[in-house]
């Protein structure tokens, strides 16, 4: 069994935070064992990965004072984890340099970001380059993402696998024939 903890900086509404419920949600339960920590507060999505049997570990109420440090570095240290999995900003910049001197976990950063500057801005990319220093894989959301992490954040293309954001086909599927005609009218 793979122990794996997701860190992400928190659990509000957002595109991240989807990605990584149905992520959690369709794993392999008999390969992988999945807990998810979040460094500040619970945020919308707690219940509902609790509800679906995932643990949720908040590791402090609020991002000041910065509990979740000690808290983090105990959870690492306590938790045997296989692959430690780092989603957003926070997370990558903060968590996963501590993860490094404190546990022998793998390293994966999930990088969402987008690959327009006009819209991550510049001041992103020499943290973000920073923190994949201590990656041992990038996921990146989308073939332009990995392009931009390889480009721009000096990632080596070895180090980049492209797994692009699902669509939950259970609930988003296409509309039939009748839907079409009745959304018309």
């Amino acid at each position: 069994m793979i122990r794996v903890l997701h860190v992400i900086d928190h659990l509000g509404l957002g595109g991240a935070q989807s990605a990584l419920l149905d992520l959690v949600t369709n794993m392999d339960k008999a390969r992988v064992s999945s807990e998810v920590a979040v460094m500040h507060g619970r945020g919308l999505f707690a219940g509902q990965l609790e509800c679906r049997g995932i643990k949720v570990h908040s590791l402090a109420p609020s991002k000041w004072p910065p509990a979740y440090l000690p808290n983090f570095v105990r959870l690492v240290r306590s938790g045997h984890y296989d692959v430690l999995h780092f989603h957003l900003q926070g997370a990558n910049w903060i968590a996963k340099p501590l993860a490094s001197v404190f546990s022998r976990a793998k390293r994966v950063a999930h990088d969402h970001s987008s690959a327009d500057l006009s819209f991550r801005g510049w001041h992103s990319v020499p943290p973000d380059t920073l923190a994949h220093l201590f990656s041992h894989r990038v996921v990146a959301v989308s073939q332009g993402v990995a392009d931009f992490v390889a480009a721009r954040e000096l990632v080596p293309r070895s180090k980049i696998t492209v797994v692009p954001n699902g669509v939950d086909t259970g609930i988003f599927r296409p509309a039939t024939a009748a839907q079409r005609i009745e959304a018309r009218a």
